[in-house]
């Protein structure tokens, strides 16, 4: 296969994918700080765990996560959701050895993304289902734990100028209230529902209070409180909009990555304005008809696959930020990146499109960052 050939089928496969609804991308990777220490999360199989030795060396110790299991990162704690009969099974643990149990996650369904809020609270998305209380829906909602362990749903989230669903019948008297056939997506939501919109591996990131869900492709940040309550909301560069969500596949992804560091604010790297802007009005990769009904630019996979790879090689530019969650001052843009931080994207076809599908980066305690491939040598610490 040649190198040309093969980078047409990557980025054909990219195109389409797009439209699925449990197309992702971004890196599989996460972390969190326990105590200057970093606790990291790979996939769902893999914990990397930072501790000292006698000598007084940082070491790593790598653990094989238990299945089944759904997994996240609170602010220094890993937690996990068993499913289970009587309710889902929630574990904690800050060094992947020794598991606390928590409560049970009184739910339908173990949802795809969660995050710990705090101890007594979650917030969760990424449901086959609605979330429902009363004549309301959602994909997602905070669980808070009761007196006796259980986290059941506490209230709904809507992090949008309109709500994503709406009801579409009344419940018939020996039909629940909180069955989801009464309730349907908004038309203008279809293409895109909420778990979809975040098209990450993991949209969510804990901060030493509450936690900021992340949408790589929009470039939008929504930071919450240990309640659960919105109390930002930032984007990147003010579009695509709301308005642009079912047309999403005109813009090139806003943000490649989003890490917190070590005194809980939030590092981020997007792509420069003309490159989401710009780059696929220039270099397009679909087209839409009258009925927002898509297809390939030009009717040939070898043209879409070309104007995809130029859309993203031909504008290399990064732009480095930074977000404090707690403060006033909201997002900042770096005139200098941090040590270690790329300003560009790799000056090949094949390495700018894998950036711009799994780019992974992380951040020491000191601030300086270092772009992951290879795995890094570990010490085995069984589990």
């Amino acid at each position: 296969m040649t190198r040309k050939l093969f980078i047409h089928l990557f980025v054909l496969f990219f195109c389409c994918a797009s439209f699925c609804s449990g197309q992702v991308f971004g890196p599989d990777r996460n972390f969190t700080w326990n105590r200057n220490l970093k606790i990291e999360i790979e996939g769902s199989k893999r914990l990397l765990v930072e501790n000292i030795d006698p000598d007084g060396y940082i070491k790593k110790m790598e653990h094989m996560l238990p299945e089944p299991g759904r997994y996240a990162l609170g602010w220094g704690k890993l937690w996990r959701i068993k499913p289970g009969v009587d309710g889902h099974l929630i574990y904690s643990t800050s060094d992947g050895k020794n598991w606390l149990f928590e409560g049970r996650l009184r739910s339908f369904e173990v949802p795809h993304h969660f995050v710990p809020l705090c101890d007594d609270r979650m917030l969760v998305t990424g449901w086959k289902h609605p979330l429902i209380m009363g004549h309301d829906a959602s994909a997602m909602g905070v669980f808070s734990r009761s007196d006796n362990g259980d986290y059941k749903l506490e209230t709904l989230v809507h992090p949008f100028s309109k709500t994503w669903y709406r009801p579409i019948a009344k419940a018939r008297p020996d039909q629940p209230q909180e069955d989801p056939a009464l309730f349907e997506l908004r038309k203008e939501y279809r293409l895109f529902t909420f778990h979809s919109l975040a098209m990450s591996h993991y949209p969510f990131r804990a901060l030493p209070e509450g936690a900021a869900f992340i949408s790589l492709w929009t470039g939008d940040v929504w930071i919450f409180n240990a309640r659960g309550s919105i109390i930002k909301k930032i984007q990147i560069f003010n579009k695509p909009t709301e308005s642009d969500w079912p047309r999403l596949l005109s813009f090139e992804p806003v943000l490649l990555g989003v890490v917190p560091t070590v005194s809980g604010e939030l590092l981020l790297v997007s792509r420069s304005e003309d490159a989401v802007l710009e780059a696929r009005k220039k270099y397009p990769s679909m087209v839409y008809d009258a009925e927002g009904k898509t297809s390939l630019f030009g009717g040939r996979p070898d043209t879409a696959a070309a104007n995809q790879v130029r859309s993203g090689f031909l504008f290399p530019k990064l732009v480095w930020w930074t977000l404090d969650p707690r403060g006033d001052s909201g997002l900042k843009r770096l005139e200098v990146e941090p040590q270690g931080a790329p300003a560009e994207l790799p000056s090949t076809e094949e390495g700018a499109q894998a950036w711009i599908q799994g780019f992974t980066f992380t951040v020491d305690r000191f601030g300086a960052v270092k772009v992951l491939g290879e795995r890094e040598p570990t010490e085995s610490g069984g589990h």
